[in-house]
């Protein structure tokens, strides 16, 4: 999860292992990857890798731009 704090304004990545446990109290999150297997075993089966290549691909960088903006940043 890359993570915007909103007291010091700093841009943060972070890793969590549970779905309801957040890793940073008032974290703005801006982009999220889930690395469950639900989320990439149909397509890609145990090539995790392939499905962080395709998910990056995907990332459109001036909307998280604007995420980014729309928190404060």
């Amino acid at each position: 999860m890359l993570a915007r704090h909103p007291v010091n304004g700093r841009l943060y990545n972070l890793a969590t292992d549970a779905h309801d446990d957040g890793p940073m109290w008032f974290g703005v999150p801006l982009v999220v990857l889930d690395m469950y297997e639900h989320s990439y075993y149909i397509d890609y089966q145990n090539k995790k890798a392939d499905y962080v290549d395709g998910f990056t691909e995907c990332l459109s960088w001036v909307e998280i731009d604007q995420r980014i903006r729309a928190a404060g940043g």
